[in-house]
């Protein structure tokens, strides 16, 4: 193995620009060469680089923290919105727009649209039928002479609708119901939020236990009949066989 000095004046690399001058800049292409690496960056393209990634990554990191806050504040409404549904349940059946149309119809022409929004076709004949068009239009038409709000009269419907699935469904007993009940009018009492007013005040909601005592509890065991009937028809009345004795007197 030989080795070549370049300090010999026979050497080739000696007789070279670059042997004898080694102050003279490299070309970077010749300095690669020799070196197998890129020459070094100027420090101030690598401050103008460092303040450039450092720019983009705050606002990457502003951005994520902004969409963060965001979802954060869905998430807040969506959950306060749950909360308040739960606290508050409003009726399936009709929405506050047809609760604002049914305000300004007469008694009459509110039965009509109850009977299409429950599907009552047979309550002329079914005493079943003619209960529940009269309880649920009753419970709306009072609602409507209280001034009640569209979403006070939801809720008020919702637990008319609530109580009587208790009986007609689960066939709960007087009291359990009558706990149901004092469970959802108090959690009306209760804001869901600082910013947003309970729903009823303590007048308002005495004024429904009263008329829901006197609607519902007080005829508890007629509806616990009306709904414990295995047939559809119930009937009005029943042949009775009288003494002989009596026949004379009976109209």
């Amino acid at each position: 193995m030989s080795f070549i000095h370049l300090d010999r004046p026979d050497c080739p690399e000696a007789h070279r620009p670059e042997a004898h001058h080694p102050d003279r800049k490299l070309t970077a292409r010749k300095l690669i060469t020799r070196t197998g690496s890129s020459p070094p960056v100027h420090c101030g393209h690598v401050a103008m680089v460092t303040r450039v990634t450092k720019n983009m990554s705050a606002k990457a990191k502003q951005s994520n923290k902004s969409a963060d806050k965001n979802a954060n504040d869905r998430n807040d409404v969506a959950s306060k919105e749950s909360d308040a549904e739960k606290a508050n349940p409003q009726w399936k059946l009709i929405s506050h727009e047809q609760i604002n149309t049914l305000l300004d119809l007469t008694v009459e022409q509110v039965q009509f649209q109850f009977e299409e929004i429950l599907g009552l076709k047979n309550y002329q004949t079914c005493l079943k039928e003619a209960s529940l068009l009269d309880y649920f239009v009753s419970g709306f038409w009072w609602t409507r002479e209280m001034n009640y709000t569209c979403q006070q009269i939801s809720f008020i419907m919702a637990l008319l609708q609530f109580l009587l699935d208790n009986i007609s469904e689960k066939q709960m007993p007087f009291v359990d119901n009558l706990n149901e009940f004092a469970k959802m009018i108090s959690g009306t009492r209760q804001s869901p939020s600082p910013e947003v007013d309970s729903l009823f005040d303590a007048e308002q909601a005495m004024s429904i236990t009263d008329y829901l005592k006197c609607s519902l509890f007080q005829n508890y065991q007629l509806y616990e009949f009306l709904f414990s009937q295995p047939r559809e028809e119930l009937l009005l009345g029943k042949k009775v066989r009288l003494p002989a004795s009596l026949c004379p007197y009976v109209c």
